[in-house]
């Protein structure tokens, strides 16, 4: 019974349990996901089995108790006579009974305990050790903290250095994300999977603010997850027209807007892991054309 409810819970589908955790239903579960889910499957299922077995293996049966051995005529007539001579003591004197004994039936090995313990525990190293390899084999070693800091695209010459919005693996987070509310909340959990983050940020002799913030996830899925959530937020915040695609840079948008008469310009994109955030405020209206080159740079070194 535990075997057939964790096979049906394994294949249910799970709408709300994907809703919840931000993915959307279309994607369905990441195949992350489903090797896990898969892999403690098999291994329940051998559990379950082992248990199982132990459970019906026989108990030992308890011997016989021997039957007393009456003295036959004969040994009682050489008892009797004294002037018989008396035999030598044996070296060994079986007990009552010993070859009454039974001998010991033969046990099929999926009976034995000791031994289907132990063939159920070589088959969970195995399938432990085949899901770390293809974990390892699907995540590779991620980029350090120098070495992501090194791809970050450099500043113009004419440019004045300003303060960036991730140094050293730490975010300043209303710097890159939406004004606070429902959305930030969100966009700010996701924040949590980041494993390092750079980023530079300078001025423009034009007086735009750019800023390119670089943000590596533990896993590509969780990468275009976030760039997922930050391209529908701001879309709600924003409005429609305010989106439009980045030639030669798939998956990557550019969001346009216009404060206090100046262009503001928020673009994402990612590669693998890393997700590329670039935003240029302050500048001429002609500045989307400033970050749409800065993304197709910034993707290319990555």
């Amino acid at each position: 019974m535990l075997s057939l409810a964790l096979t049906f819970l394994t294949f249910l589908p799970g709408g709300a349990a994907i809703r919840a955790s931000g993915f959307r239903e279309a994607d369905g579960p990441s195949t992350d996901f489903l090797a896990g889910t898969w892999l403690a499957l098999v291994g329940m299922l051998l559990v379950a089995s082992a248990v199982s077995t132990l459970a019906a293996s026989p108990k030992p049966s308890t011997p016989p108790e021997p039957t007393p051995v009456r003295p036959t005529p004969a040994a009682e007539t050489v008892a009797a006579d004294s002037t018989a001579p008396a035999d030598p003591t044996p070296i060994f004197v079986p007990p009552p009974g010993w070859a009454a004994l039974p001998r010991p039936a033969a046990v099929p090995w999926w009976r034995r305990p000791w031994l289907v313990t132990g063939v159920v525990a070589a088959c969970v190293a195995g399938a432990v050790l085949v899901g770390a390899v293809v974990w390892l084999v699907a995540h590779p070693p991620a980029t350090r903290r120098s070495e992501l800091a090194a791809l970050v695209v450099a500043r113009p010459a004419d440019s004045t250095p300003a303060q960036p919005a991730a140094v050293d693996d730490r975010v300043n987070v209303p710097q890159i994300l939406p004004p606070w509310g429902p959305d930030a909340l969100i966009l700010t959990a996701q924040l949590l999977d980041v494993r390092h983050a750079a980023g530079a940020a300078w001025t423009r002799p034009d007086t735009a603010s750019v800023t390119v913030t670089l943000l590596q996830f533990d896993s590509r899925e969780q990468a275009d997850q976030f760039q997922q959530s930050y391209a529908e937020f701001e879309r709600r915040a924003r409005g429609p027209g305010s989106e439009e695609n980045i030639p030669d840079v798939p998956g990557a948008t550019a969001f346009t807007g216009e404060g206090q008469g100046q262009a503001e310009v928020d673009a994402v994109a990612h590669r693998d892991d890393i997700v590329v955030l670039i935003s240029a405020d302050g500048g001429p209206p002609d500045t989307i054309a400033v970050v749409e080159s800065l993304v197709r740079e910034q993707y290319d070194r990555l």
